[in-house]
């Protein structure tokens, strides 16, 4: 009796262990940083040199301080700051402001403002690819890319596309992949020559409204709206390799390598955290309740830390309250 005894709570350790360590697993929310100021919000970017995090907030761009948790500066006179993109070896960021169709350049260290470059109608998102040494502006109703010289400040050339660009990334390789959200394809564009090396459809219903890379594989990963799911297309053999369902509203994707997890910020209020077991091989491991406006994401790849904007939100009033805006960390 003793010895079954000694067996069942040997067997109760080890599966309470087991319990322990899945849990241990899984991302939470650690904690929301405040932040000043009333509006909408969109894009983030983490610095990895400075740890810094540099967020749209309607008309402006607000800094914080991972270290300290507070602003630590503010980039003003940028109406409707859709996305930011930095160079740090030129010392340089620049931000896409759709409502006076322009990229405006700022310098990292001060601050301010150094050059307003015109672009198409409402550019969105907004990418330096250091391969070409090149910014590229994707103009959601201009249907088209604005190419800017990142050192000079000057427009190279605008690039017609077949839809309205939602999404992109850069291989750094010399290749620029687009989502176009009307058409539920992903345009491959040339980073040098400005030519269309190819157009890949994803599906009727999936409209791609953001994007990574998983470079070692070859694979890019796109959140869709509409049919709410991650797409996985492969670009070696032009094929959509997987699909994995995840929450509403999704506008981030971000992948780590290290721990190959992909996340996708969902608006309703989640992250959806899949695992990649092998290149084409993708599963859903958590479903992370998140709040309900936080639709995008950036990584510190170091930390393994994710970080999303949003405000705390009225379900009675049906509207975000004032003087809540934040960014919520999550981690392991």
């Amino acid at each position: 009796m003793k010895r079954l005894t000694l067996i069942l709570g040997i067997l109760l350790f080890a599966t309470a262990g087991g319990f322990s360590q899945q849990e241990g697993k899984e991302y939470k929310v650690r904690k929301s940083i405040p932040v000043t100021g009333n509006g909408s919000w969109d894009n983030l970017v983490f610095d990895n040199l400075t740890q810094r995090i540099f967020v749209t907030h309607e008309n402006c761009v607000q800094v914080i301080d991972l270290k300290t948790g507070k602003e630590v500066g503010i980039i003003n006179h940028t109406p409707g700051a859709h996305a930011i993109s930095l160079s740090r070896e030129l010392g340089k960021g620049f931000i896409s402001a759709g409502n006076i169709d322009s990229v405006i350049v700022f310098d990292l260290t001060t601050l301010r403002i150094k050059a307003r470059i015109p672009t198409g109608k409402n550019p969105g998102p907004l990418l330096f690819d250091q391969f070409s040494q090149r910014v590229f502006a994707f103009n959601a109703i201009g249907h088209s890319v604005t190419v800017i010289d990142a050192d000079s400040n000057k427009v190279i050339k605008t690039i017609p596309v077949h839809g309205v660009p939602s999404a992109a990334v850069a291989d750094n390789s010399g290749s620029i992949y687009i989502g176009l959200e009307n058409l539920g394809m992903v345009e491959q564009l040339d980073a040098v020559s400005f030519k269309i090396k190819g157009m890949f459809p994803l599906g009727p219903d999936k409209h791609p409204s953001a994007m990574a890379l998983d470079k070692g594989n070859d694979n890019v990963l796109i959140g869709c709206t509409g049919s709410n799911e991650l797409v996985v297309l492969n670009i070696t053999s032009s094929q959509v390799v997987a699909t994995v369902p995840i929450g509403m509203h999704c506008d981030g994707v971000c992948f780590m390598p290290a721990s190959r997890d992909v996340f996708t910020s969902n608006g309703e209020g989640s992250i959806t955290v899949i695992h990649q077991e092998a290149p084409f091989n993708f599963s859903k491991q958590q479903t992370l309740i998140t709040k309900r406006g936080a639709h995008t994401i950036t990584c510190d790849y170091a930390s393994q830390t994710l970080y999303l904007p949003t405000a705390k939100y009225d379900d009675v009033k049906k509207e975000y309250e004032r003087n809540s805006f934040q960014l919520m960390v999550v981690s392991k």
